[in-house]
């Protein structure tokens, strides 16, 4: 009787499992690069939202893999909603609300402050994005968020690479060049 139990749990967990992949559609994406300074970040770059959607992802690296890269998400430009930097480069951020604004957020590549590596040339970068709909996931950080800025429910988000993780809000950069590329699916 136990292990009956136990096989209907694991279907019940398996299901539901199932359930939350079906449900979550990448409802956008897009490539971007630019360059950077030792003292400026990049270009801002525009992802839009559309209502509904719940979850930004985004990912950069500095093609120079030593080059320290923080990657920053705004709304508008200028306001950091989240910042990643767990190391040199990649830099990898997930941004999740359930009650996420539809919308024009950027995304924005900036040098580390301070590098234990030289920045070497070229500092060049390149990432990808994608929005999508679903649960929010992620880890709780404290974000006003909403509609122009007003109190809301808290965010949601991660940041991962290969090293141990960081979020915190930074200060705004000068910008440089960049491009930046989208494709809808």
């Amino acid at each position: 009787m136990r292990l009956r139990g136990k096989m209907l749990g694991a279907a019940l967990v398996t299901g539901a499992v199932l359930a939350l992949a079906a449900s979550t559609a990448f409802a956008d994406n897009g490539t971007f690069s630019g360059s950077f300074t030792p003292t400026s970040c990049g270009q801002f770059q525009p992802i839009q939202v559309a209502a509904g959607e719940t979850t930004i992802n985004v990912v950069a690296t500095a093609n120079v893999p030593s080059n320290d890269i923080v990657l920053e998400l705004h709304r508008p430009q200028g306001n950091v909603l989240a910042a990643a930097d767990s190391g040199t480069s990649p830099e990898q951020l997930n941004y999740s609300r359930a009650d996420l604004q539809p919308g024009t957020y950027y995304a924005r590549v900036c040098p580390f402050s301070d590098p234990a590596v030289p920045l070497q040339e070229p500092m060049d970068y390149t990432g990808t994005w994608a929005t999508r709909s679903g649960p929010a996931v992620g880890f709780p950080v404290n974000d006003t968020g909403g509609a122009g800025g007003a109190q809301s429910a808290p965010a949601i988000a991660s940041a991962t690479s290969p090293s141990a993780a960081k979020l915190w809000p930074l200060t705004s950069a000068s910008q440089s060049g960049g491009t930046s590329t989208r494709s809808g699916t």
